[in-house]
C-alpha cells in the first residue's frame, strides 16, 4: 500500500491511497484503492510514496512519469534513471 501525490492546477496537492501491484527497479504499477476517478494522461509526473514490505524505516519517495492504462491499473516509470546512487535499490533488494 501507499500513495500518490500529485500538484493540482490551483496549487492544492491531491493525496490518495494506491495499492501497489509490480515493482521493479524501473518502474511501479498499482491502482487506486476504491473508487478514485483520475484524470491522468500519459506523460504526467506524480510521487509515489509506499514502504517496501510495510517495513519500519523503507519509506521510499519517488517522482514517476505515467507511462499506460490497463484496465484499472497504471503503470509509470521512475525519472531517477540513476536509481544506484540513492538507496532504493538497496531497499528493493532487502525488502522486496
Amino acid at each position: 500500500k501507499g500513495h500518490y501525490i500529485h500538484k493540482l492546477v490551483n496549487k492544492k496537492m491531491e493525496r490518495k491511497s494506491i495499492e501497489i501491484k509490480n515493482l521493479s527497479m524501473r518502474g511501479i504499477r498499482f491502482n487506486f484503492v476504491g473508487n478514485h476517478k483520475h484524470n491522468f494522461k500519459p506523460g504526467d509526473e506524480i510521487l509515489v510514496e509506499f514502504r517496501l514490505n510495510e517495513m519500519p524505516g523503507s519509506l521510499t519517495r519517488q517522482k514517476v512519469i505515467i507511462k499506460s492504462f490497463y484496465k484499472s491499473f497504471i503503470s509509470a516509470e521512475f525519472t531517477d534513471k540513476d536509481c544506484y546512487k540513492n538507496d532504493f535499490v538497496f531497499k528493493i533488494f532487502i525488502n522486496g
